[in-house]
């Protein structure tokens, strides 16, 4: 049995699969911090690609899409999303939170290909870690402010009610001498 003769070539084998195509992709990950004010995510392209993400129906000129689990990301709209796509095809995610930890795909349209155009480019693994301690917001700061002054205010008026009151004993003080 080992000496019968090949009918086809082996080596060209991969050419006759169909839907076979070699991929490289990268994988990185990412650990940021809860609270974050934003992390950019970048497909690290090496030419320039068109982001023209405005809705999901529009996207026959697009050229870059990020995914994670049964979710696009696109343009920021009216809407002001926490999570999307800007100008120079670098997802952006504001206001980091625990529940940003996933997966994160961008995606390079392959013209060549028509039944799975979409070929990985780059996949991150963004993990977030609970912050333990959250600098205060500017909201939390001017209600700091505001309470500081009026517990300075408060401590004035004390201050001036018992000068008036030592002024007042230092007067019977002085009438009985």
């Amino acid at each position: 049995m080992m000496n019968l003769p090949l009918k086809y070539d082996v080596t060209k084998m991969k050419l006759n699969i169909h839907d076979y195509h070699h991929v490289n992709y990268m994988k990185l990950e990412k650990l940021a911090m809860e609270y974050e004010p934003f992390i950019t995510l970048d497909c690290h392209l090496t030419k320039e690609y068109i982001c023209n993400h405005t809705t999901a129906t529009n996207n026959t000129n697009n050229l870059i899409k990020w995914s994670t689990t049964n979710l696009t990301f696109y343009s920021p709209t009216i809407f002001n999303e926490r999570i999307y796509i800007n100008e120079k095809c670098q997802l952006i995610i504001h206001n980091v939170k625990l529940i940003d930890s996933n997966i994160y795909n961008c995606y390079i349209k392959n013209q060549y290909q028509s039944n799975n155009p979409w070929q990985l480019k780059i996949s991150y693994r963004l993990k977030i870690e609970k912050s333990y301690y959250q600098w205060p917001s500017k909201n939390n700061l001017l209600i700091g402010l505001l309470f500081l002054v009026i517990y300075s205010i408060f401590i004035t008026i004390i201050w001036f009610i018992l000068m008036i009151y030592n002024v007042y004993i230092f007067k019977q003080l002085a009438a009985r001498l």
